[in-house]
């Protein structure tokens, strides 16, 4: 792999407009690697570091590439933006890249955004819910009820009756 290339494509996720952004970021899929070589860090490490990043356009260009490239490795750190505060108002593009990753470990945290008042946080948030496999145990089932119910005057009643009835078919 190019690591001057890799470097260059980098910068330019950081600082060119979007269009160059979404080049940048398809050129990188392209070079992914997961092996680590003479100590240098992956690409998927690379773009999870811009994940946090200030200006939203970047955090959104590497998450659409930890999408394309589809490292599993990716799922946390992804969440962890969409739940940081500070993405609060841009996060549409995090969570639509999350919706391609094994979230199976992560369902309390799912559910929670499942229950924002972001229909786009919302939509993406039970589309992972219903179209992936979580395995629960009564206590996390049970919490979520709890949660559903604390919000149940908050969210759109379709809503409230379509997770409620997901969660009683996995008891």
């Amino acid at each position: 792999m190019n690591k001057t290339r890799l470097w260059i494509l980098l910068e330019t996720l950081k600082t060119a407009d979007w269009r160059q952004k979404i080049a940048a970021a398809d050129e990188i899929v392209r070079l992914h690697t997961n092996e680590k070589s003479d100590g240098t860090k992956t690409i998927v490490e690379e773009l999870v570091k811009l994940l946090k990043a200030a200006m939203g356009d970047v955090r959104n260009a590497a998450a659409l590439a930890l999408m394309e490239i589809g490292d599993d490795s990716a799922a946390l750190p992804l969440l962890q933006a969409i739940e940081d505060e500070e993405n609060f108002s841009d996060r549409s593009t995090l969570i639509y890249a999350l919706t391609h990753f094994d979230c199976s470990k992560y369902f309390s945290r799912v559910f929670a955004l499942a229950l924002t008042n972001r229909t786009d946080v919302q939509s993406s948030a039970q589309n992972i819910l219903f179209e992936q496999k979580f395995n629960l145990v009564k206590r996390e089932r049970d919490e979520a009820l709890e949660m559903l119910e604390g919000v149940k005057e908050a969210i759109p009643e379709q809503d409230y009756g379509r997770l409620r009835q997901y969660l009683n078919s996995i008891s």
